[in-house]
């Protein structure tokens, strides 16, 4: 490396070919095994799982795709009917456990990849628990914009998920400037770009 002082004061830094960027290389002191992404099919939680997964490549861990599906409560017509539920929800959980497997296997050759489908009214809840059963040492998840009495009432899942997890959080926002780069042309992985 060479400096160059200017008249003007300023130091320049003149970068020769042993001073070229490396290849990032995995720290030794950073043991991600298990990487724990929360799916629910739309774009932004895509995006998450795809940095988990360019994480778990980075880290040699493996990601585990989870999906919570919010059981239907039977109900009571006003004929006084009661609307049995169970196999609705049965297909409620195959649906999500097939969408998971198809997206599963277009990322598996690029990282070690499971896909677990769980059941819960609280879906930051069953996030948690997925995270603790697992020994997930990282959660990458999605935030999705709530604006208004709902955010006040409620709160986003990605905030309750970072206030209970056991482990880090890396939360995305679905606007927001990218990091991960992978052979995008080779495997088809694209992560989404900011909009103007």
């Amino acid at each position: 490396m060479k400096t160059n002082a200017k008249l003007s004061k300023r130091l320049f830094f003149e970068l020769d070919r042993s001073d070229a960027p490396r290849r990032a290389v995995a720290s030794p002191n950073v043991a991600l095994k298990r990487i724990l992404a929360p799916m629910d099919f739309s774009e932004c939680s895509k995006k998450a799982a795809r940095y988990a997964i360019a994480l778990a490549r980075q880290f040699n861990s493996e990601v585990v795709l989870v999906h919570v599906v919010k059981p239907l409560t039977p109900a009571v017509t006003p004929e006084l009917v009661v609307v049995e539920t169970d196999p609705m929800n049965a297909e409620l959980r195959e649906n999500a456990a097939r969408k998971l497997a198809r997206w599963r296997r277009k990322y598996v050759s690029m990282a070690r990849i499971k896909a677990v489908v769980r059941s819960g009214f609280s879906i930051h809840q069953e996030i948690v628990a997925a995270g603790r059963e697992t020994s997930a040492d990282l959660i990458v998840i999605a935030a999705h914009d709530k604006s208004g009495l709902a955010h006040l009432f409620t709160g986003s899942v990605a905030e309750q998920v970072v206030r209970h997890a056991p482990c880090p959080v890396l939360v995305l926002r679905e606007h927001e400037r990218d990091f991960v780069a992978l052979e995008k042309r080779k495997a088809g992985f694209m992560p989404s770009r900011r909009r103007p």
